[in-house]
């Protein structure tokens, strides 16, 4: 076959050379892909040709072909792989032109080829180099533990009687693990032990003002969001039926429930500034899903494959793409819809850094991230978390450290920036309850002159009373939750498994076979929330 092939190739090179543009091409013998140029920088564009050989008139392959590589573009899907579609002439040549996004990682990709239902058999080789874009350098230096942000507010508590946790000697101990901070201002805690949600209005932190019961027969909730109508999303773990997204209207009675992109792993929900509802998961791979459409609705199979992404959405048409270089190093890029990069931070510390916990959001034009940092002394083991404000400059607009033990036992959604762009954290502790802490990340400003009042006579005016202020006065009452750090879980680095995952099962009626197939799903499901 082989001096066909070459006498085959002289034959057809000849009539390239002399036939016109005009005259259509010959039929090739055989599949070809071939690419124009083969390496090419993160936000070119490549010419995609070849043919598909001989095909029957009428058959798929004589009408279309679609090209799948990891290093395009989402245009078209093919079995979660990005791929872009080509038309067939007479005679089996195809030629497309496609652009590789720009947030595309530099490496070596395969180019392959599907049509009729079936392979080409071929393949082709695309070198990517990355994209470069202006990167900030922040460098942090060494981290000063124990030196905490007292929260602004807090704006939930509840009692150790007002909220379930479960012990255990050995296995998982938990009590509340997710919240959210709704668009009206409202805080809903999810009471997963007692299989219900609290609730309280805002600017009444002291009790709940009702409860919500969620409606699963079987398995617990694990997440939730609430969406700008008053929609509570809630996600779910069962032992013995899929995994669910739940639409329950406030008081609870469910609207819909669709499948949830794996049940191999424990996500998490993100709404989105668009209103979208977004599924964090690790399994497969890293993905962001969406699971429904800006107005609430859920989304086809099909769509939520095409939207689905490795990067985080953060509002505007942005995505945040993550990198972890070395524990002490972590990169941000923000991109735009076409891969392109818009913005991009290098962060360094002396002192090692973990996962990225909560995911990120975007304040006023800032990156808002938080971190995990730990050291190991000769006596214990520290680790807090840090909250970095980022501007697009590069400049650190705001960093302060918070209790990265707040949360009693296993770890789900405790920490969230809520539409009125301040952060909060959940703390649970079995002896003292629950509660939500309110924290500016509006940076400090010098406090304004306190103005001297006029005087009513030609006598010279006493002093003017000196008023001191502050940006963010401190909390004078105790705190509710305060978790001590005597027996506190020991937290997974970015390289290692982490508990932030490990969570349900053992809460279902209190035990039994339930129990113990959640638990095992849990057990296969760890791991750490790096980005």
């Amino acid at each position: 076959m082989r001096p066909v092939r070459i006498i085959t190739a002289l034959v057809f090179a000849t009539l390239v050379g002399t036939l016109t543009l005009q005259v259509a091409p010959a039929r090739a013998s055989e599949p070809t892909i071939q690419l124009r140029p083969s390496s090419v920088t993160a936000g070119d564009t490549v010419v995609v040709s070849g043919s598909v050989g001989p095909a029957p008139a009428g058959s798929d392959c004589a009408t279309r072909v679609t090209l799948i590589s990891k290093a395009f573009t989402h245009t078209h899907d093919f079995a979660g792989l990005p791929a872009v579609a080509a038309a067939v002439q007479p005679g089996g040549a195809f030629t497309v032109t496609t652009t590789i996004p720009r947030s595309t990682a530099a490496g070596t990709y395969s180019v392959s080829g599907r049509c009729g239902g079936g392979n080409l058999g071929v393949s082709a080789t695309l070198v990517v180099r990355a994209a470069t874009a202006n990167t900030s350098l922040v460098a942090l230096g060494r981290h000063r533990f124990g030196r905490l942000r007292t929260p602004e507010a807090v704006v939930a508590r509840a009692g150790a009687n007002q909220v379930g946790f479960h012990r255990q000697q050995e296995g998982i101990s938990f009590g509340p693990w997710a919240f959210d901070i709704a668009p009206d201002g409202s805080v809903w805690l999810l009471d997963q032990v007692n299989n219900r949600l609290l609730v309280w209005q805002p600017g009444r932190p002291d009790r709940p003002t009702r409860t919500v019961p969620l409606p699963f027969k079987s398995g617990i909730g694990l997440d939730l969001v609430v969406g700008a109508d008053g929609t509570v999303y809630v996600s779910t773990l069962a032992a013995q039926e899929p995994d669910y997204l739940y639409a329950l209207s406030p008081s609870g009675q469910v609207r819909w429930r669709v499948l949830l992109p794996t049940d191999q792993v424990v996500g998490y929900l993100l709404r989105g500034t668009d209103g979208r509802v977004w599924y964090h998961y690790h399994e497969p791979a890293l993905a962001w899903a969406p699971l429904t459409d800006p107005a609430g609705r859920p989304l086809a199979a099909a769509e939520r494959r095409r939207l689905t992404s490795p990067h985080q959405p953060v509002g505007g048409g942005l995505r945040l793409a993550t990198a972890s270089p070395s524990s002490h190093e972590r990169r941000f890029t923000l991109i735009d819809s076409a891969g392109r990069p818009v913005r991009a931070w290098r962060v360094t510390s002396q002192t090692e850094l973990g996962a990225l916990v909560g995911g990120a959001a975007l304040v006023g034009g800032d990156l808002v991230v938080t971190l995990e940092v730990s050291q190991q002394t000769s006596s214990r083991f520290l680790y807090e978390y840090l909250v970095l404000r980022l501007a697009p400059s590069g400049a650190v607009r705001q960093r302060f450290a918070l209790d990265a033990r707040a949360v009693w036992g296993e770890k789900q959604t405790e920490l969230r920036v809520g539409h009125d762009g301040r952060l909060y954290q959940l703390g649970t502790s079995p002896t003292s309850g629950a509660r939500i802490a309110r924290y500016s990340l509006n940076p400090v400003q010098p406090a304004p002159p306190t103005p001297t009042p006029p005087t009513p006579t030609p006598a010279p005016a006493p002093p003017a009373p000196t008023v001191p202020t502050a940006a963010n006065p401190p909390i004078t009452h105790p705190d509710p939750a305060a978790v001590p750090e005597t027996g506190a879980p020991t937290p997974a680095t970015a390289g290692q498994p982490a508990t932030r995952w490990l969570i349900a099962g053992l809460v279902a009626l209190g035990g039994g076979l339930l129990a113990g197939l959640v638990a095992w799903r849990l057990y296969r499901a760890r791991s750490p929330l790096a980005h």
